[in-house]
């Protein structure tokens, strides 16, 4: 039987037809940056590295804090490519690279380093200033801290499904849905398939 003969049942053709809704909208929401310089955390198996983009000299410069930047090169440098492909940008000839750096001196602080790497990186453009000593990384990791907590938002005004505060900008109005099992929300338009109780993202992965 010829595959464009074959009917999904209507149900199951409607969930699909709103999971690819969903899955467009999130496309469109991430816009091309037009910054010179990205800075882009990525978790890998649970432990952070820093992908550094600077667009202006076609380089992805890739930072493991613990030092192993050859495992993961290739990789992020291919993704980078299908990721200009996919918003139809320039590519040109673009290379990876690593710049030197203190090591983690722990299994903890991966998270801790990459902010302080970036951050060194924009104030004097090199890694080799940030200090890895553990009362250092102490000291970073409390100072990271305060200034969450000075400047946190209110974590229920964001879906939880597409972590955004707006599920469309041109909107005024944000429609919402709580929860039945948390206190967590969702965009309206983001909490498909279900019929009277509502279960986010997080507790069905629970």
């Amino acid at each position: 039987m010829p595959l464009s003969s074959i009917i999904l049942p209507t149900e199951y053709s409607e969930y699909v037809h709103e999971q690819e809704k969903v899955q467009k909208d999130r496309d469109e929401k991430m816009a091309f940056p037009e910054a010179s310089i990205w800075l882009c955390p990525v978790n890998v198996g649970g432990h952070w590295i820093l992908v550094l983009v600077r667009m202006d000299h076609k380089e992805v410069i890739v930072i493991d804090p613990l030092g192993h930047e050859r495992t993961y090169q290739r990789r992020i440098l291919r993704n980078w490519r299908n990721f200009l492909r996919a918003k139809d940008a320039r590519q040109g000839s673009w290379k990876v690279k690593t710049l030197p750096h203190g090591l983690q001196p722990d299994a903890s602080s991966c998270g801790v380093l990459i902010l302080r790497f970036a951050e060194s990186f924009l104030q004097v453009g090199d890694l080799q200033s940030v200090s890895t000593a553990p009362a250092q990384m102490f000291q970073d990791r409390m100072d990271i801290a305060t200034k969450l907590l000075q400047c946190k938002d209110k974590v229920e005004d964001y879906c939880v499904s597409c972590n955004m505060l707006h599920y469309d900008t041109c909107k005024d109005i944000i429609e919402m849905i709580q929860c039945d099992f948390c206190p967590r929300w969702t965009h309206k338009e983001c909490a498909t398939h279900f019929v009277d109780l509502f279960k986010c993202k997080k507790c069905e992965l629970q």
